[in-house]
């Protein structure tokens, strides 16, 4: 993953990399034993949607897709096809 980022206010090594994570907007999230469980961020629709659709092919788990105010934009279960799918390009 490629994360551009324009305008740094940090100048640290540090800094920089506190300013590059709060880019990532789509987290992945995956429910097991009733707890849903982070699993990983990213900051393009493509790759979010693309790690959730191979989580879910690996696990048969429930996984969704959230942006970081907590909305659900992509989700999938066993049994049925897209349960939310605001990922479309």
């Amino acid at each position: 993953m490629v994360a551009l980022v324009h305008n740094l206010k940090q100048q640290t090594d540090h800094g920089i990399l506190d300013e590059i994570q709060k880019v990532h907007c789509y987290s992945l999230f995956v429910e097991h034993r009733g707890r849903w469980i982070l699993g990983s961020k990213s900051a393009s629709k493509r790759e979010a949607r693309e790690s959730a659709i191979l989580a879910f092919k690996r696990s048969r788990l429930p996984v969704e897709i959230r942006l970081d105010d907590g909305t659900v934009v992509f989700g999938l279960r066993a049994g049925y096809p897209d349960v939310v799918n605001d990922l479309t390009e």
